[in-house]
C-alpha cells in the first residue's frame, strides 16, 4: 500500500537541517545561559538552585515526555521500558531517590556505609530494577538509532542530541565533587555557577528533546523500517511491527 503523503518521512535535506537546528538552539541557551552566570552568579543561582524552579519544570518535562510515549506509542515491552525510564528521571529531580531512605538509594556508599538491613536490601533491589529498566531503554534506542539507521531521521537525530546532552550535563554535576575529593581542587565560583548553569538547565533541555522527538515520530507515521524500534497508537500501519 503506498504511504500517503503526510504519513511519509521527511527527505534527508530537510532531515539534517531539523537536527542541526535543534543542535544550534542547544548550543546557543547553554552558551547564553553560562556567560550569564559568570556575569550574575548569584540572581542566576537563585534559579539555578535545588528545588528551584528550572529544576521543579525538569520534573514536569519528564512526565510529559513519559506521556509522549504512553500516547503515541503501543505499550510494549520496550516502549514501556522508555516511558518508566523517562518517570524515573523526573522522579529522580524530585529527590525522590532519598526521600525514604536516609541516603541516596542510587549511591555506592548507601550500601557500603554502616550495617546492612532490611531497608539497604529493599532499596537495593529497587535500584537494581531501576538500572536494569534504564539498560533496557537505553538498548533499544541504540539499537534503533545506530544499527538500524534511525540517525538519518529527525527523530533519530534529536534523540542523540538528547542523550549526548544527558551525558553532559551529568559530567558538569559531577566534576566539581571529583575535582575537589579525589585531586584537592576547589574551582572558583563563577565556573562553579556557569557549570551549575550547563547542569540545571540542560536538565530542562534534555526531556524537552525528547518530548520533540516523539512529536517527530507521530509526523513518521512508521512507514520506514527505521521505526519498527515503536509500534505506533492508531496508526492502522502493517509495516509498523515490534521488532
Amino acid at each position: 500500500m503506498t504511504p500517503s503523503p503526510r504519513s511519509t518521512l521527511v527527505n534527508a535535506g530537510s532531515i539534517v537541517r531539523w537536527g542541526l537546528v535543534a543542535v544550534g538552539v542547544v548550543a546557543v541557551l547553554l552558551g547564553a545561559l553560562s556567560v550569564g552566570a559568570f556575569l550574575k552568579p548569584t540572581v542566576f543561582g537563585s534559579i539555578l538552585e535545588e528545588g528551584g524552579p528550572v529544576e521543579r519544570l525538569s520534573v514536569f518535562a519528564w512526565i510529559l515526555a513519559a506521556l509522549a510515549v504512553w500516547y503515541r506509542a503501543k505499550l510494549d515491552k520496550q516502549s514501556t521500558a522508555i516511558m518508566l525510564t523517562f518517570l524515573a528521571f523526573g522522579a529522580r529531580e524530585a529527590d525522590l531517590h532519598k526521600a525514604f531512605s536516609s541516603d541516596s538509594f542510587l549511591k555506592i556508599r548507601y550500601y557500603t556505609e554502616g550495617s546492612f538491613g532490611a531497608e539497604k536490601l529493599l532499596f537495593g533491589v529497587a535500584a537494581l530494577v531501576l538500572i536494569g529498566m534504564l539498560l533496557i531503554a537505553a538498548f533499544c534506542i541504540f539499537r534503533h538509532v545506530f544499527l538500524r539507521g534511525g540517525w538519518r531521521t529527525a527523530f533519530g537525530q534529536v534523540v542523540v542530541v538528547g542523550g549526548a546532552l544527558l551525558c553532559l550535563t551529568k559530567v558538569a554535576d559531577r566534576l566539581p565533587s571529583i575535582l575537589r575529593v579525589k585531586f584537592g581542587v576547589h574551582i572558583q565560583p563563577d565556573l562553579a555557577a556557569a557549570l551549575l548553569s550547563f547542569e540545571e538547565v540542560g536538565e530542562l533541555l534534555v526531556p524537552t528533546l525528547f518530548i520533540i522527538a516523539f512529536a517527530w515520530l507521530n509526523t513518521a507515521r512508521a512507514t520506514d523500517h527505521t521505526f519498527r524500534f515503536l509500534e505506533l497508537r492508531g496508526t492502522g500501519n502493517p509495516t509498523a511491527n515490534r521488532s
